[in-house]
């Protein structure tokens, strides 16, 4: 079975309530900060060249780009949004890839509360399937770059890494499985092409 390169993020949002609105702007209720980090202490900068974050357009110059450690954004506003957030890979090769957050500022089912902030965070495995050997070695870079453990979410995200793994790793056999089914049908399909090809020569022939 083939095991593709693969790397941890977490994205996200940590919010807090601002105690005097008039030293940011009147209507502002919350400064926040969006982000994409490692959920543990390996260097993102191995794998990532940028990350652009496209907030609402109401913001002044709504995209951002981050070339650098800390892939985030610090802003202040009142209301909540969805926040495009693109990571661009070292290898230029590679496709770019998005997420989409909802910025929260108030708790719900899917929060975290934290001291007076509220943290809205996502974890993710993003898998190479094409990786050139670029991106291989950057990858392998990655890994060498810090420790497995979870350091720096908001939750223990464990268990999430092993259960994502573990579906990748059976979605991978499952598909395997099917392209063997495929390959053994097109073969009897050639079979059969080449036997009535044969009988059609025979018939031909008496003729």
């Amino acid at each position: 079975m083939v095991v593709h390169p693969s790397v941890p993020i977490l994205y996200g949002s940590i919010a807090t309530k601002v105690a005097n609105a008039s030293k940011i702007h009147p209507e502002h209720t919350h400064t926040w900060d969006v982000y994409v980090k490692c959920p543990n202490d390996r260097d993102l900068g191995k794998i990532v060249k940028k990350v652009v974050f496209k907030l609402h357009d109401s913001f002044t110059h709504p995209n951002r780009t981050v070339d650098k450690a800390p892939y985030s954004v610090t802003e202040s506003g009142w209301g909540e949004f969805e926040i495009q957030i693109k990571i661009h890979w070292v290898d230029p090769r590679e496709k770019p890839v998005s997420f989409y957050h909802l910025l929260k500022l108030y708790p719900n089912d899917t929060t975290l509360a934290k001291e007076n902030s509220i943290i809205s965070e996502f974890y993710d495995e993003i898998v190479f399937p094409n990786a050139s050997s670029a991106m291989h070695q950057a990858i392998e870079a990655f890994n060498s770059s810090g420790s497995e453990s979870f350091v720096n979410g908001a939750r223990d995200y464990t268990e999430v890494e092993k259960s994502q793994l573990e579906t990748m790793e059976a979605a991978t056999a499952k598909l395997t499985g099917l392209i063997k089914g495929h390959k053994a049908k097109q073969l009897e399909l050639v079979h059969q092409i080449k036997k009535l090809k044969s009988e059609y020569g025979e018939s031909a022939k008496k003729k």
